[in-house]
């Protein structure tokens, strides 16, 4: 068993250890802080990846994935487009946290997919069910509506990052160039038309 004590005597003086110094590590790298280190953007990204990916290795081992709590939806008018989803917390299959704020969604700020999963544009939606491309929701077809209606809508969330807070670098050499201060992590909604005996088939209901 190796004595860290020792492990470290042997660094001071000089001389690198013999285990684990030149290899790449797979398993979790973390920042070794010392007087006079150096800290870059680079630093700073190892930081956030392995508190990141040990926190997200945590939920997904003890927790598992799905809603934790909230997520409550109200529907509006039938054929207004739009929905409420209530604020919530929940996992998804890498152990990221989703939080959305909660409010009303469009359904043509949704992604949509087709039943084989594969993500088409709302105006191709629209096509398949038999709506014309510039008719707002609320004015389509009753008999349409009632079609839809009488369908089985797989509504998800999924995680996702935004930039925020736009700032411009300018370097020695004049040479500008953008970055962002920060990343906002949200969340975005796919809506899959799927089988009304298949709804639950993979879910534990």
């Amino acid at each position: 068993m190796n004595d860290p004590n020792r492990q470290k005597t042997e660094q001071h003086s000089g001389h690198k250890g013999e285990c684990c110094t030149e290899s790449g590590c797979e398993t979790g790298l973390r920042n070794n802080y010392f007087e006079g280190k150096r800290l870059s953007a680079d630093s700073f990204r190892v930081e956030q990846e392995y508190t990141l990916g040990r926190r997200r290795m945590l939920n997904r081992a003890i927790h598992g994935w799905g809603v934790v709590y909230g997520y409550g939806i109200d529907s509006h008018e039938s054929n207004s487009g739009r929905l409420t989803i209530g604020a919530g917390l929940a996992l998804d299959r890498c152990g990221r946290e989703l939080l959305p704020g909660g409010g009303d969604i469009r359904f043509d700020d949704v992604f949509t997919l087709d039943r084989a999963g594969k993500r088409i544009n709302v105006d191709e939606l629209r096509r398949q069910l038999g709506v014309q491309p510039n008719v707002p929701w609320d004015q389509i077809p009753p008999e349409i509506v009632e079609s839809v209606s009488a369908g089985c809508w797989l509504l998800s969330v999924h995680y996702a990052e935004k930039d925020s807070s736009h700032v411009r670098i300018e370097d020695r050499c004049c040479c500008g160039r953008d970055e962002w201060d920060h990343v906002c992590e949200t969340v975005r909604y796919s809506l899959q038309q799927i089988d009304c005996d298949q709804c639950c088939q993979g879910f534990d209901c």
